[in-house]
Order: C-alpha cells, then structure tokens, then sequence
C-alpha cells in the first residue's frame, strides 16, 4: 500500500519539476529578449547587408545611421589606442633662417627682400632718433667764425650743458628691376628713398638769455639703394644727394651740398656702414663755410653692435668715425652712442629706451665744423637705430 501510494505520486513529482523549469526558461527568455534584440542589431550594424534587407524605409534609414555611428566609433576607438600619450607640448622650434632674418638689420631698415613689396611703411627711421637732456661740453664754441672774413660772431653767452636732439625718417618711393648691367654686377633690385634729418642743440637751462636754440642742422636727402643678395655679406650700395644748412644769416650761416656712396655690410648682429662724398664746388665769394672737408671730413665709417647675444637684452653700441684722409694736418670726429631697454610697451619692449653719447672733434654741427670739442650727453632714444 505505502509502495503504490509512493509510485503514485513520483510521476506527478517529475512533471511539476518539469514544469517548474520550462516556466522558468521561458521566464528567462521574455527577460533576455531586449538584449538580444539589441545585440542582434549590434551585429547587424557592422553588416549594410542586413540594412539593405530592411524592408521597411525608418529601418533601413536608422540601420544605415547605426552602421555610420559604429564606424565613427570604432575609428575614433582605434585613434585613441594608436595615439601616444600626451607627454605635454613641445616648445616651438626656431628656424635658423628665423633667427637670421631678425638678426639682419639692414635687410629690415632698407626692405631688401621685398618684405613690404606692395604696402612700404610711410615713414621709417633713418638714423638714430633721440633726445638728450644734458649734453655737457669741455669746449663750448664761444664766437662761431669760419675762415670768410665777414663770418665771424660775436661772443655769446652759452652754458655747457644743454640740450640736444635728433630725429631721422625715410620713405620708400620707388623701386624697380637694376637692369641689365647692374644685375651682371650683382644687384637684384634698386629702391628710391627721401630722407629728412635734423639736429638741435637748445641752450634750454640758459635763461639769462631766454634759452636760444644755438643751432638746428636741416638735411634732406635723396636715396638710389642698390640691393645685393641676401646670402652675401655685401648687403646694399647707397648713392646719395644731400643738402645740409643751419638756416642761418651771416655770420653763422652754414650750407653744403654733396654727393655721397656708401656700401653696407652686415655680419651677424654687426653691420657697417662706410660712406665717402664729394662736396659739389660753389661760389667761393659766396661759400659759408670754406675748407669744411678739411674739418667735419671725406668720409666716415658707422658700426652698429646688437648686443643681445652677449648681454641678455637688447642693448645697442654705435660707433660714428669721420676722417679728412689727411695726415697734414689729421682731423675728424668719432661720436659714441650707447642705448639700453628702459620704457617697455606691449607695440615694441625696446621702442623707449636710456640712451648715452660721448663726442670729440670737429663738427659736432656745423656751426661748430671747424670747432674742436669734446661732449658728454645722457636722455632717451626711439628705437636703437638698428630696427
């Protein structure tokens, strides 16, 4: 009896217990089917076979996006595993060709690559522009004369210290091919320039005498630039026309007229400027100031040292040598000029900066051209007459 009853019940047991997992499988199945649904789509996506299947338009459209989005991924997904790691930016490197361009002075001051082809700057600094506050002298020209016999001032009243200052542009007007002849001497292009500088001494702390300008030096030029090319450290040729007078009445009228070639040269942060001239002959009844050759010179040598590279900053020497080429009697006249960063601005950290200069000779101005002296002067430069 107890072994029918058991009997009885273990086919009933097996199938609740079959049952039991067949609800449960199923179970799974309705749980897992949104994931396999996505899995499957996952799968078709890297397939178009299966977007171009896709009988319906939406689907086919969005099986088409899911196929470029995963494509998208996966490349961007492999860039990022094909790209080193970030191991910060490096510092930017200097061409040498760079660092020579902004050595080169002379190439800038007299745009002898073209760099400002179509649009020249209208005015660009010359020769060195500053203001000095106090120039002492160990000489002061007492009574102007010059060797005409109605040239001679009477004495005046001067302090040895005063105030001198310079400024000096140019412009560009012109340029052009050399031709023929001077390309097979080895000129590549040829520029036209005006150029206008002017020179002040003011007697500003004389004010026993209403503080007078002792003498203003007016010099306008007229420039032929004649450009070599830029790998040789022959640089430019220069033929000049120029006037310079003080603007005077007699006796103290001075006045020149000369023409002048100079030939540039530039080394690295070194440039040298050697200029010889000819004084166009005038009247002899009628000349201010004779023999003035003689005294202020021929010709005269400018060297220019950027000296950034010994110094740490931008600090500029200009050395002017002027000489009469004579040994019987030798006179000249060397003027020192020294400039260093002062005033920095966000334009240019250089553009105002200290500025000292030291004179001896003859010719200071021409007013002085047959005085000896020797000066001492300290105040601010525009620029360093190198840029």
């Amino acid at each position: 009896m107890i072994t029918t009853k058991i009997r009885g019940r273990h086919p009933m047991r097996r199938e609740l217990v079959r049952s039991s997992w067949k609800a449960r499988i199923i179970a799974l199945t309705v749980a897992l089917s949104p994931w396999m649904c996505v899995a499957a789509s996952a799968v078709d996506v890297t397939t178009p076979e299966a977007c171009r299947a896709e009988p319906d338009n939406d689907k086919r459209r969005d099986c088409y996006d899911s196929l470029v989005d995963h494509k998208i991924w996966t490349s961007e997904s492999q860039q990022a595993r094909s790209k080193p790691q970030d191991k910060g930016s490096p510092e930017p490197q200097v061409s040498d060709s760079a660092v020579h361009q902004d050595k080169n002075v002379l190439r800038t001051d007299w745009n002898l690559a073209g760099d400002h082809e179509k649009n020249p700057p209208a005015l660009q600094a010359y020769k060195l522009n500053y203001v000095l506050i106090g120039s002492w002298s160990d000489n002061p020209n007492y009574q102007p004369h010059s060797s005409r016999p109605d040239h001679l001032s009477t004495v005046q009243d001067l302090d040895s210290t005063e105030v001198k200052f310079q400024f000096s542009l140019k412009s560009q007007i012109g340029q052009g091919d050399p031709g023929r002849i001077l390309d097979a001497l080895g000129f590549d292009q040829y520029r036209v320039w005006l150029a206008y500088t002017q020179q002040s001494n003011w007697q500003a702390y004389n004010s026993r005498n209403s503080s007078p300008f002792r003498d203003n030096n007016y010099e306008p030029e007229f420039i032929l630039t004649l450009n070599r090319p830029d790998s040789s450290a022959f640089k430019l040729l220069n033929i000049g026309i120029e006037h310079q007078s003080n603007g005077r009445s007699n006796p103290e009228s001075r006045s020149w007229n000369r023409v002048y070639g100079q030939a540039g040269f530039e080394f690295s942060n070194f440039t040298l400027l050697a200029r010889a001239w000819w004084r166009i002959p005038e009247n002899a009844a009628t000349d201010d100031n004779p023999k003035i050759l003689e005294y202020i010179g021929r010709g005269e040598i400018v060297a220019r040292w950027k000296m950034q590279d010994w110094t740490g900053r931008n600090d500029a020497v200009t050395l002017l040598v002027r000489d009469n080429f004579s040994l019987n009697p030798n006179r000249g006249f060397a003027q020192l000029d020294v400039s260093v960063p002062w005033l920095r601005s966000r334009q240019d950290p250089n553009r105002i900066r200290l500025h000292f200069q030291a004179t001896t000779g003859y010719g200071q101005n021409l007013l002085d051209y047959n005085h000896r002296q020797t000066t001492v002067g300290i105040g601010v430069a525009f620029g360093d007459g190198t840029d």
